[in-house]
C-alpha cells in the first residue's frame, strides 16, 4: 500500500527526546515500510526518519515549537499539501484529531478534512475532555463520519457518541528496544512533565514517606525549569530526591529498567500514558493513581498498583515485593 502519515510539525520525527506522538508514528512508519508498505511521512523539518521505503515531506523548515507564533501557518500548509497530494495514496493517517483540520482563512471558517476523498483515519492522541473540542464535534454532524482511532478506551468514553466509526488501538512499544531486568535498584522513577496535573507533588510524597529515593527525568524547558525552581524548591534536594533532567532513550531504557517501581500518580485523564507500557517493557512495576486509562494498562496487584490516593497507595508499596516482574513485561 501506499500510506502517508500527517503528524504534528511541533518537533521532529522520531523526536530527539520528549515527544510521544512523534515517537508513536515513527514507529508504524517504519513497521509498514518494512512490510513493504510504501510510506511517505509529512512532518516537521529537522525530521531525521530514514529507512527503504520512507519519504519526508518537511512543511516547515523548523520544528515549530522553536517558533510558535510561525505554527498555525504551517499547519495549514501541511493540510493543504496533503489534500492536493491525496491521489498518490492508497490510505492517510492524520495524527491528528479532527477539529485541527479546522481553519478560519480570509475569514471563512472549515474543516480540510471535507476535501478528501482518499481513505483516512484520524488518531486521538490527546485528551477528549476539553470541553470547547466536545461542543464543536455536538455541533458539527457532518464530521461523525470520520474513522476515528482511539488510544484507550476511557479516551473514547466522551466522544464515543459523537463518532460511530471508532475503534480502540493502544499505543505500540518495541519491546525489543527495552532491556528487562530482574533485579532492579532501590528507588523509584518519575519520567513526564513536572506540573501538578502529572503527580509530581504526590510521586514526592510517596518518596519521602515510604523513604525511598526518587529519580526524576523530565523536560528541561523554561517553563519546566523555573517550576522545579519555583514550585518544587526544597522538595528536590539532590539526595532522596534527585532530578536527572531530559533523557533520551537509552536513558529512559536505565531509569526504567533500574527501578523498583514508576510513580505514575497521574491527576488528569491521560489517554494513554505511554511511559506505563514502556515501564512495564522493562519489567518494570507501575504505581499510579485510579484516572483515566491506567486500569486498561495496569493490572492491579499483578503488574502494578493501583490507589485512590497517597495514603491508598503508600499503604499498598509491600504488594510490590511480589509482583513479578517477567509478567510485567509479558503484558505489554
Amino acid at each position: 500500500m501506499k500510506i502517508a502519515h500527517v503528524v504534528p510539525v511541533l518537533a521532529p520525527i522520531p523526536p530527539l527526546k520528549y515527544g510521544g506522538i512523534e515517537r508513536i508514528a515513527a514507529q508504524l512508519a517504519e513497521y509498514q515500510a518494512s512490510n513493504g508498505d510504501e510510506v511517505t511521512v509529512f512532518c516537521a523539518g529537522q525530521s531525521t526518519l530514514k529507512g527503504n521505503g520512507i519519504k519526508m515531506v518537511e512543511i516547515s523548515p523548523f520544528p515549530t515549537l522553536q517558533n510558535p507564533s510561525e505554527h498555525t501557518k504551517y499547519e495549514i500548509d501541511e493540510f493543504l499539501s496533503v489534500i492536493s497530494r491525496q491521489g498518490e495514496f492508497d490510505l492517510i493517517h492524520f495524527h491528528f484529531e479532527p477539529i485541527i483540520a479546522n481553519f478560519k482563512i480570509q475569514g471563512l471558517e472549515f474543516n480540510l478534512l471535507k476535501y478528501l476523498r482518499t481513505p483516512f483515519i484520524c488518531t486521538f492522541h490527546n485528551m477528549t475532555s476539553v470541553e470547547a473540542h466536545q461542543q464543536y464535534y455536538k455541533a458539527n454532524k457532518d464530521i461523525h463520519s470520520v474513522f476515528c482511532n482511539f488510544v484507550s478506551e476511557s479516551q473514547r468514553k466522551p466522544l464515543k457518541d459523537y463518532f460511530f466509526n471508532s475503534e480502540v488501538i493502544y499505543n505500540s512499544v518495541p519491546v525489543e528496544k527495552f532491556r528487562f531486568n530482574d533485579e532492579p535498584e532501590d528507588y523509584f522513577a518519575f519520567l513526564g512533565r513536572i506540573i501538578p496535573e502529572k503527580g509530581i507533588f504526590e510521586a514526592i510524597e510517596i518518596a519521602k514517606r515510604s523513604n525511598t529515593r526518587l529519580l526524576i527525568a523530565a523536560k528541561t524547558d523554561k517553563e519546566d525549569l523555573e517550576f522545579l525552581k519555583n514550585e518544587l524548591g526544597d522538595l528536590v534536594d539532590g539526595k532522596q530526591v534527585k532530578f536527572i533532567g531530559e533523557v533520551g532513550h537509552d536513558e529512559k531504557v536505565e531509569l526504567l529498567s533500574n527501578a523498583k517501581a514508576l510513580l505514575f500518580p497521574i491527576k488528569l485523564a491521560e489517554s494513554f500514558g505511554l511511559v506505563m507500557a514502556e515501564s512495564l517493557a522493562c519489567g518494570t512495576p507501575v504505581v499510579a493513581f485510579n484516572r483515566a486509562s491506567v486500569p486498561e494498562v495496569i493490572e492491579n496487584g499483578v503488574t502494578g498498583i493501583i490507589g485512590e490516593s497517597v495514603e491508598d497507595i503508600v499503604g499498598k508499596l509491600p504488594l510490590l515485593e511480589k509482583i513479578e516482574r517477567s509478567k510485567c513485561r509479558e503484558s505489554v
